[in-house]
């Protein structure tokens, strides 16, 4: 399905600028999960096309439309925010870069694993996180038929169950140090203390 955009979308700039960690690029397409569902995207003359499973394109498209910001005026933040030489060239250099609505955990999630780190190794974590504590997404014709079977990115809940294996699961991939952060996280998200995230 197309996704029609008044303006051009740079998925290599946006998905590969240190916002999100999972995308997988084969070109001309590109792989990810969004809202539980495997996602194949590439840039079109007229927007992005896309395909989903297991939700189908009709009734995934306003979610796309929204994790990529389509509806957002480029013009309008470029004259906004074009203050100086050096913004101007990194504004030329990734024309069409879109700030991403990405899942709040994820993204949370995401940035607890960043500290001290560069992008291979926040990249690596994450994809531990996902191989080892989240979930199959629903399988399909379609699906199968994909270069890239993805995961669901971990659910809150499922730190809970971590047991001693999995606890040295995290030490082996080097995300130890980052577990207690999680948990944090974790608890103040199920009993609901927003005072905790005032202090990130």
């Amino acid at each position: 399905m197309i996704i029609s955009s008044n303006y051009y979308v740079n998925l290599e700039a946006t998905l590969f600028s240190g916002q999100c960690f999972r995308w997988i690029s084969d070109p001309p397409w590109f792989y990810g999960v969004i809202s539980n569902n495997l996602i194949k995207i590439r840039e079109h003359p007229k927007g992005i096309e896309f395909f989903s499973t297991p939700t189908s394109e009709t009734l995934l498209k306003d979610k796309i439309a929204e994790y990529f910001n389509l509806d957002e005026n480029l013009d309008d933040i470029y004259s906004c925010i074009n203050s100086d030489s050096r913004i101007n060239t990194s504004i030329h250099l990734f024309q069409g870069m879109r700030i991403l609505s990405q899942d709040p955990w994820e993204c949370l999630i995401s940035f607890i694993c960043s500290s001290a780190s560069n992008i291979k190794k926040i990249r690596r974590n994450i994809d531990s996180l996902t191989h080892y504590f989240g979930n199959k997404v629903s399988s399909s014709e379609k699906q199968l038929s994909w270069k890239y079977q993805l995961r669901k990115f971990t659910e809150p809940w499922d730190f809970f169950t971590l047991v001693p294996g999995k606890q040295i699961i995290l030490q082996r991939h080097e995300i130890a140090l980052s577990t207690q952060y999680i948990y944090w996280v974790e608890f103040a998200m199920n009993s609901q203390d927003l005072e905790f995230f005032t202090k990130l």
